[in-house]
């Protein structure tokens, strides 16, 4: 079987906008419940599109390229969820991204998993997985605390997130490069 990435670089695009936006969702702390629902869109919706185009692309050359499909089409909807729906609550939105992230983190292990046979630090990609399972439980379970605490844990979830798909986006160039386009 031939290996061969093409656009690599997607997950890593995707990784950087999730630290950001982890970063800025701890510095903005106040202002996380008002803009929360139109950034998040915006982004799961470029990122949710990145992903369903690399998977499309790469559905011949990538193992369990059905996974990256899944979270893309997963991401791409909830971004459409959030943006038709601006103002969720207080309690609705940690419900929404406690299933977003705990969802993410399986697709992580999965993706860890697969990439065991590929990878020296494919235990770094499943550790991160199993963050985010843990992160999306604290989202789920604690609906009423998580006014007080989503900022701090909406931060870590998507810095978490965003280191994942840089891994990811490293995993890939590396067999990229072992593995080159023959076109």
């Amino acid at each position: 079987m031939e290996f061969s990435v093409k656009h690599w670089y997607l997950p890593l695009i995707s990784g950087f906008l999730f630290i950001a936006l982890g970063i800025w969702a701890f510095m903005n702390p106040l202002y996380i419940w008002l803009s929360l629902s139109y950034i998040f869109s915006l982004i799961f919706l470029v990122s949710g599109a990145a992903k369903i185009i690399s998977a499309i692309i790469n559905r011949n050359s990538i193992l369990g390229w059905g996974w990256t499909l899944t979270d893309g089409i997963f991401t791409t909807l909830f971004g459409s969820i959030l943006l038709s729906a601006p103002f969720l609550s207080v309690s609705t939105l940690p419900l929404y991204l406690g299933f977003y992230v705990t969802f993410k983190g399986f697709d992580t292990v999965a993706k860890a998993i697969e990439y065991k046979d590929f990878s020296s630090y494919w235990s770094w990609i499943l550790f991160s997985g199993i963050i985010s399972i843990v992160f999306g439980f604290c989202l789920l379970g604690n609906i009423l605390l998580a006014g007080m605490t989503v900022a701090l844990i909406t931060s870590l979830s998507l810095i978490n997130t965003g280191l994942s798909e840089f891994f990811i986006a490293l995993k890939l160039k590396k067999l990229n490069m072992k593995f080159p386009s023959k076109g």
